[in-house]
């Protein structure tokens, strides 16, 4: 797959508003992303393109019984600040927060998780090429439409089908109802993950000319509070009665609710809406310490990832090296003393259930954790923390009927039940408790890793652990397990080591180390990595993570009840923008390479396709991309000529002083401005002191040497020609001591050469 360009449309003469989002780019720009196609009206044109398809990623994997195509393209949008680079990647994600928020529609549709918002006054399209097929996106202010192109390999194009997917004219103003007549198609696009960590990027505060207006926002809050998909605390007061929800409210509690952005954040709808942008922020702000406790986590799911076809645990396990540098040999746990403390006793409330009295949640709470007692046998087990684990899994459980939509009777049933569970209640409650115990999705995790600590011994009380030893005693317990036998009949076994790992209760501190540290004596905090080591592993555990979670989902949607609302995305994009944020140049280098050997690791057996899309400034990066894949901008939005630009394969140094990298040279500014200074201070006592060899004659003295004179700044050329004298005071210990401290060879030469002249004339004037 690929995103093959991006195109601003001339906005609605009508619409009087300035569609600020376009700021320098151009309107009726085709921005390729890829060079070999010519986009018109009814057909895309191919062109020969040179670069290999299989270039990153030539592998066929086994997809069930089928053998499946798994391929990766990687683009680049390259220009200084301020060339449009980000500005693309926003129209790119405002056209597709369209698209889902035309399909999905504006109203809350996944417990927990925030509500689209249709953005008007956009005028872009965007052209997506997948399978054969290349689909044009296009928004125009409050239109939408979806238009096919389908390959003809014969004509080498693709020609435009009829009708359009579908064309919709939304009523401003009003809300926009779900179309889930187009899943279908949605599902067959990509789905879209953005990752950038700029402090300055994607703050709702900048993009609030784009709110949804106050009244249509109340009222979808109030429906999804109604519908009981919307559950905020601040809706209840302290005693568990309803408040009214109106501007003043929401304004006080949740003012980015009106923003866009709060839709497309991180959110809880089982990667159903096809764009994220991570990290999740508020007004502007990373919470960072929470990114490390995700980064945490995932790593350690990652790190179990296995090669089952070698021994070592040094390539055994693959994602136990952190940028080709440390090396993960284990971890260590800790309770996790606040989770601990928060359920050694069995909470009398739950955040998910704010209006629920005492009584009616340990009603709720003790059925609940008895059938967990009953099904799995917990009584017999004497686990540390025991009664800490039973009681978060308890207020787990409830967490996940609360949250997802596939527990939509459970969760219906929750939000307005008013008494104490009698006998049909309880027999409802058991039916949605044994559907989530079929559920081996990244959805319940969690669930399952409390659970298999209360039941096998496998951690216990220990409380250090090598990687290769810990993955060898989960093994052993899966293995023991005969094939053939029904799930239920074996009383649940564990599905694979990552549903075995740590549970929330404890914190794990890795056992990281230098691989040039081969005895293992100092160990390395991860809470002490560097800006750039931490980085890296936020975006790769972050996007390893999702591609992992994405793949899952033919295990979270397993029953013929959801097949028809399920969207199982087989491509994914995703978006680095600005990639090189913290980044060594080194690591720059190896990101690519880091990026895709992490890639081959990965389990997937779903995932089709993937594509990156860079923005970046760094030539670092560049070097691993044909010059076919990216899109060189300059200032004002223009396409820059890409003929005298090498990429692939090239000489760092050679991309660097190219013009479009480096206009000013590749010399840093302060260091130029002062050695120009000092050329021209030398030059210009050069030519007073010559002045006196022409006994004043200012005009024969600039004839002859006009060469240097020409080189001088101009207030330095008025003086002369006026009154023939600079008059520049120099410090020529000072330049001296510059001509040594200088290190371009040609420039510290020349400079020695210029000091070198003016002494053997002022000595030989002197004679």
């Amino acid at each position: 797959m690929r995103i093959i360009c991006i195109r601003p449309l001339k906005r609605d003469p009508n619409n009087t508003d300035k569609w600020s989002v376009l700021k320098g780019l151009k309107e009726e720009e085709f921005y390729y992303l890829y060079d070999g196609y010519d986009i018109m009206k009814d057909y895309i044109y191919l062109r020969d393109r040179t670069v290999p398809d299989d270039l990153y990623y030539p592998k066929r994997y086994t997809a069930g019984e089928t053998e499946a195509e798994f391929k990766v393209d990687i683009c680049a949008i390259v220009g200084e600040n301020g060339a449009g680079k980000s500005t693309l990647v926003d129209i790119y994600i405002r056209v597709i927060n369209n698209l889902a928020a035309f399909i999905f529609g504006e109203e809350f549709l996944f417990p927990k998780a925030e509500h689209l918002h249709f953005i008007s006054g956009v005028f872009a399209e965007v052209y997506i090429e997948i399978e054969k097929k290349i689909y044009c996106i296009r928004c125009f202010d409050n239109a939408i439409e979806t238009i096919e192109f389908s390959l003809n390999k014969r004509e080498r194009r693709y020609e435009r089908q009829s009708p359009n997917v579908f064309s919709a004219v939304l009523v401003k103003g009003e809300v926009c109802k779900p179309h889930s007549e187009y899943l279908d198609m949605l599902a067959g696009l990509c789905y879209n993950t953005v990752l950038n960590y700029s402090v300055h990027s994607y703050n709702s505060v900048a993009y609030r000319d784009e709110d949804t207006a106050a009244a249509k926002e109340i009222s979808i809050r109030n429906k999804g509070f109604n519908d009981g998909l919307y559950r905020p605390k601040f809706m209840f007061d302290k005693r568990g009665n309803v408040r009214k929800l109106d501007k003043k409210l929401l304004d006080k509690h949740f003012p980015e609710g009106y923003s866009w952005l709060s839709g497309v954040f991180h959110k809880n709808d089982g990667f159903q809406t096809p764009i994220v942008i991570s990290p999740k922020r508020d007004y502007g702000m990373i919470d960072i310490n929470n990114e490390n406790d995700l980064s945490e986590e995932r790593l350690l799911s990652l790190l179990f990832v296995e090669n089952k076809k070698e021994k070592k645990d040094g390539k055994r396990f693959p994602f136990s090296e952190v940028n080709d540098k440390l090396r993960i040999e284990g971890f260590t746990l800790s309770a996790n003393t606040e989770r601990i403390n928060k359920y050694k006793e069995a909470p009398e409330s739950h955040p998910d259930l704010p209006e629920y009295s005492v009584e009616d949640y340990v009603d709720l709470r003790d059925f609940i954790r008895d059938e967990y007692e009953n099904e799995f046998h917990l009584s017999k087990y004497d686990r540390h923390h025991k009664e800490a684990a039973i009681n978060y899994l308890v207020a787990k459980t409830i967490k996940i009927i609360m949250t997802y939509p596939r527990y939509e009777s459970g969760r219906v049933f929750l939000a307005k039940k008013t008494k104490k569970l009698g006998p049909g209640d309880k027999l409802g409650m058991r039916k949605d408790l044994n559907e989530l115990w079929q559920d081996h999705s990244h959805i319940t995790t969690k669930m399952w890793r409390t659970l298999n600590y209360l039941r096998y011994d496998h951690i216990d009380k220990r409380t250090s652990f090598q990687t290769g030893q810990l993955a060898d005693s989960i093994s052993a317990i899966i293995d023991s397990y005969p094939e053939g036998q029904p799930v239920q009949f074996l009383n649940y076994p564990p599905r694979n080591t990552n549903e075995m790992l740590p549970p929330p209760i404890f914190n794990v501190d890795f056992h990281l180390y230098d691989m040039d540290d081969t005895k293992k004596r100092h160990r390395i905090k991860f809470s002490t990595l560097s800006s750039g080591e931490k980085q890296i592993t936020y975006i790769l555990c972050s996007l390893f993570y999702y591609m992992i979670c994405l793949d899952s989902a033919k295990d979270f949607w397993h029953t013929k009840d959801n097949e028809k609302e399920q969207i199982e995305y087989k491509h994914i994009n995703v978006i680095f923008d600005e990639i090189e944020l913290y980044f060594h140049p080194e690591m720059q280098r190896n990101f690519i390479s880091t990026l895709l050997h992490g890639l081959q690791q990965l389990p997937l057996t779903g995932i089709r396709g993937l594509h990156f899309m860079i923005v970046t400034h760094s030539p670092f990066v560049l070097s691993d991309l044909p010059i076919q894949n990216i899109l060189f901008l300059e200032k004002g939005g223009n396409k820059a000529d890409k003929s005298d630009v090498a990429s692939f394969g090239a000489n760092i140094h050679t991309m660097l002083v190219n013009s479009f990298f480096l206009k000013g040279g590749a010399m840093g500014q302060f260091a130029k401005e002062t050695i120009v200074k000092i050329i021209d201070q030398v030059n210009a006592t050069y030519l007073e002191e010559k002045l006196k060899y022409y006994k004043g004659d200012v005009e024969k003295m600039i004839d002859e040497n006009y060469q240097i004179i020409r080189t001088l700044p101009e207030t330095y050329q008025n003086q002369l020609r006026h009154g023939g004298l600079f008059n520049v005071y120099i410090d020529w210990q000072f330049i001296r001591k510059m001509a040594d401290v200088i290190q371009e060879p040609i420039v510290r030469q020349r400079l020695k050469e210029l000091l070198e002249r003016r002494r053997n004339y002022v000595d030989t004037e002197s004679r």
